[in-house]
């Protein structure tokens, strides 16, 4: 194994690392999804399957976009439904 160049250091929050470039690509990808998540990332993102995310589209809780013939959904659609979403199950209070 090779010592690959490194090329960027990427921070979050306190945490600070120098990364190669296929590390970097990575990271950034799984740090700061892109504006459209395909269905599966989506369904990833939210923690649910994707029979999940479809009942929450055809509900009409989540908006589903199609994007060259496939379906994709915007970060901050999914973002203002983890934000809005009740939570249900808390452990009451003695």
């Amino acid at each position: 194994m090779g010592m690959e160049k490194v090329i960027e250091w990427i921070e979050v929050g306190s945490v600070s690392r120098q990364f190669t470039e296929a590390e970097a690509r990575t990271a950034k990808e799984l740090l700061m999804p892109s504006e459209w998540l395909s269905r599966k990332k989506a369904a990833e993102y939210l923690g649910i399957n994707l029979r999940t995310l479809d009942m929450k589209v055809a509900e009409g809780l989540l908006c589903k976009h199609i994007r060259g013939g496939h379906p994709m959904y915007k970060l901050k659609d999914l973002d203002n439904y983890l934000l809005s979403a009740p939570i249900i199950g808390c452990a009451k209070e003695p």
